[in-house]
């Protein structure tokens, strides 16, 4: 399913628990996609507004516990566990969604062991 249309698919739900609908994440588009989902609802953006990866966290008026508080929320979805200060320490959904792979993949790797 392409990127745009895991986005989509998400927000027809109305907001539902992002697990009954977006699988545990198989690429940093997967994060993408769920990161942007998650935000719109969250922040009850309108449709019309450009969401892009490259929009700036502090641009969307989110403050550092807002970004602390959807850890738990993406540990569960991910199934690894994130440090909470990590979603503080990027500007945006593309750097955070790049860090984000890697500890899955890193995750991935030390179950494999």
């Amino acid at each position: 399913m392409a990127f745009v249309e895991k986005v989509k698919r998400y927000l027809g739900t109305g907001g539902e628990p992002a697990k009954k609908v977006f699988p545990p994440p198989q690429s940093v588009d997967d994060i993408k996609a769920y990161l942007m989902a998650r935000l719109r609802t969250r922040l009850k953006m309108k449709p019309e507004y450009k969401l892009t990866d490259e929009t700036r966290f502090d641009d969307l008026g989110m403050d550092s516990l807002t970004l602390v508080s959807m850890s738990g929320e993406l540990e569960e979805w991910m199934k690894v566990e994130i440090d909470p200060a990590l979603l503080i320490e990027y500007a945006n959904i593309r750097e955070l969604s790049s860090a984000l792979d890697k500890l899955r993949l890193a995750g991935r790797s030390a179950q494999q062991q």
